[in-house]
């Protein structure tokens, strides 16, 4: 090696956001499955689903540099306009089902966006030059028709911002509702306890006449429109992605979130119908279990959004390429040229057993952000080093374990806000115990007595529960409630269950697919993830298999 390598602050393999990686992203891009399957235009799947750090972004960002492509910023949507709106909160109140309106929205915000990649439109010039080569081509099918008038009838839209859009046609639908309702909605913006004066009978008769503003005709008008695009771009050999990320993000208010998500999958699935138009939403797990959590209609679709989504799954050998490929360009890059391998910087056999390269990823939840940071964690204990020591390794891994069951927490509070309260029953664990440990009164007496001093976890719905159980003053099921903590645990990521003696040990980040929680019984066993047990001081046991 023509030069030696000496560890320094600016060793790193990348940032762990994809946003802020292209030096690394871009020319170490590993090729991945589910990025063949999402810009294929003859596959429906069209949702990358995950957990933060899997490479969902990465993705995107991948289809929008090689592609014609854009992404739908949802900060520039104005859908906080929605939840703000005094006739939206009026319908929500009187328990009008508004999906039928925002289904509506998503699809006609997406054709306006869709029009503009492909006509080029970018101001009223651009638009009317457009609208006259269309309206010049002759006698039009009935189609194509309902395409045209769409066109001329939005025309101020192609030069309008994205959030204009959505708040032109929130006032269209509030224009409507406010003739037929106006004196309620004032009553309604004027009284927080509104709906509950309201007899049934009333409720009834305001439903009936709401449902005439948001019912299915809104998505069979567009139906119309979505078919005579599809003709219209069918005489092209353009490709178009539209690309949608940060569904996690503060966009829209949490009370009406999982609807608008909702209404998201259904509108995308509609326009499936352009046969070169792919919308590719990334999702993270924990806010799709949310959505169906909270939004019963999604629970029904549940079996219907498989044939839609693609969960990212990586491998030892995809990982390994990954870390290999930025291990090798950081040091071309900085250092020398010579080639320069993982090997080459991890030397030792850390824990004497296992070869470094398999300890990471035991200690991962086989994504890229995990094996990127802990090589970082590796790089910044050894600074000034020019090898990474047992010891550099061994502190590398308690920065990495707390790091991970931090991130674990904040990306799980949000469903569950009492996850770190229930992951902390972890800690000072054998690593390997058996469900039926938990399974008694003075367990969930315990818990009672944590969440009972955490405010901010009693939102969570097992405070309800921990709350049925003491009150039912132990004629309750202990095991019913070890259920819903190992089922969240599992589902998270922190434990892997084995469900009887001659089954498999079940890690969902393998899987993808939880443990029913009828399936967990007082004869499962559960093992801690690797990942976590420096932060739990866990003592590893000898009954323990991964």
């Amino acid at each position: 090696m023509s030069n030696k390598i000496i560890f320094s602050p600016e060793s790193s393999i990348g940032n762990v956001s994809a946003e802020t990686d292209d030096e690394f992203l871009f020319k170490c891009f590993v090729d991945h499955p589910a990025l063949a399957s999402i810009r294929d235009m003859g596959n429906a799947k069209m949702f990358l689903l995950g957990s933060t750090g899997v490479g969902k972004t990465a993705f995107l960002r991948m289809i929008e540099k090689n592609e014609n492509a854009k992404f739908l910023e949802l900060q520039e949507l104005s859908m906080s306009y929605l939840s703000n709106s005094d006739t939206i909160q009026f319908l929500r109140k009187i328990d009008v089902d508004i999906s039928f309106f925002l289904q509506a929205l998503w699809r006609h915000v997406i054709c306006i966006e869709l029009i503009k990649m492909a006509t080029n439109i970018e101001g009223q010039s651009d638009a009317k030059g457009f609208l006259s080569k269309l309206f010049n081509r002759g006698q039009e099918d009935a189609t194509r028709k309902f395409f045209l008038d769409f066109v001329e009838k939005n025309q101020g839209n192609f030069w309008n911002t994205i959030d204009e859009t959505v708040i032109e046609v929130a006032n269209r639908l509030e224009k409507d509702i406010n003739a037929e309702f106006g004196v309620e909605i004032q009553k309604a913006s004027a009284r927080a306890g509104y709906s509950r004066g309201l007899s049934e009978e009333k409720k009834t008769q305001f439903q009936q006449r709401a449902k005439k503003f948001v019912n299915p005709s809104l998505l069979a008008e567009l139906s119309k429109v979505i078919n005579g695009l599809s003709q219209y771009l069918s005489e092209r050999p353009d490709k178009y992605y539209i690309l949608i990320d940060g569904l996690d993000e503060h966009w829209i208010e949490p009370e009406i979130k999982n609807t608008i998500i909702h209404c998201l999958f259904e509108a995308c699935k509609g326009l499936r119908k352009i046969r070169n138009l792919k919308v590719v939403v990334s999702i993270r797990n924990d806010v799709y279990e949310k959505m169906n959590m909270e939004y019963p209609p999604s629970q029904g679709q549940l079996e219907k959004n498989e044939d839609y989504i693609v969960r990212i799954k990586w491998t030892r050998e995809q990982l390994w390429e990954l870390v290999e490929k930025r291990i090798g360009h950081l040091y071309r890059w900085k250092y020398t040229k010579d080639n320069v391998h993982f090997v080459d910087l991890f030397k030792t056999s850390y824990d004497n057993k296992k070869r470094s390269w398999v300890y990471i990823v035991e200690r991962s939840l086989m994504r890229p952000r995990d094996v990127i940071k802990y090589v970082n964690f590796c790089f910044s204990t050894a600074e000034g080093k020019s090898e990474i020591s047992k010891t550099d390794f061994r502190n590398a891994e308690k920065v990495y374990s707390d790091d991970r069951l931090e991130a674990l927490i904040s990306e799980w509070s949000p469903v569950f806000p009492g996850i770190s309260i229930i992951l902390n029953l972890l800690s000072n664990r054998a690593t390997y115990f058996q469900i039926s440990d938990f399974c008694h009164t003075k367990f969930v007496e315990e818990l009672a007595l944590i969440f009972a001093e955490n405010e901010a976890a009693q939102r969570d719905e097992m405070w309800g529960i921990i709350e049925d159980a003491v009150k039912a003053d132990g004629s309750f099921d202990p095991l019913e409630f070890c259920r819903e903590i190992f089922h969240r645990l599992h589902l998270v990521g922190a434990v892997g269950l084995k469900l009887s003696s001659s089954s498999a040990w079940h890690w969902v980040h393998l899987t993808h697919k939880p443990i029913p929680k009828n399936s967990i019984t007082t004869d499962t066993k559960a093992t801690i993830h690797p990942m976590l047990w420096r932060a739990f001081e866990n003592t590893e046991t000898k009954e323990h298999k991964s």
